[in-house]
């Protein structure tokens, strides 16, 4: 199986954390492998999945392939860990290639966003409302909270 080398843009995998996806990687260690759930470049393979299901497939995937599997024992035990638990593996440079063109499509709608002075406008309010919140006592929401919208929150636009 190749080495990963390339490293993807921070934005790429920023991305991919914004849509809750979650790597597992195949790391080899002097012939061992292990799985971790964090991004590493020097990982033999890696994997990306939705972040509820990683820890249960992280789970199921350490029991199944033992204590010392080789590279094709990991990624064996891998897929067919996925295939018990009913999680959908993506690959690696699926995953990549989606999340840049999803960053670009979301850096040039942004920018255009800069561009008429709309963020702007956006960001000086959202830093008022949340002001105006905290000198009054009443609990600010966290960004990710707003996004996901659960729960009162004020900063809804």
């Amino acid at each position: 199986m190749p080495e990963i080398t390339a490293k993807p843009d921070k934005s790429v995998l920023d991305y991919l954390r914004a849509s809750a996806a979650v790597p597992i990687c195949i790391v080899e260690v002097d012939g061992v492998c292990t799985f971790q759930l964090k991004f590493d470049p020097g990982a033999v393979s890696i994997h990306w999945l939705r972040e509820e299901q990683a820890k249960a497939l992280l789970k199921q995937v350490r029991h199944d392939a033992g204590r010392s599997p080789d590279a094709g024992t990991a990624e064996a035990a891998l897929h067919a860990a996925a295939a018990a638990t009913r999680v959908v593996l993506t690959a690696h440079s699926f995953a990549i290639g989606r999340a840049e063109a999803g960053a670009k499509k979301l850096d040039d709608y942004l920018g255009g966003l800069r561009g008429t002075g709309v963020l702007g406008d956006f960001n000086r309010r959202y830093a008022r409302e949340r002001a105006a919140a905290s000198a009054s006592g009443r609990a600010t929401c966290p960004t990710r909270r707003a996004w996901r919208g659960s729960g009162p929150c004020w900063c809804r636009y």
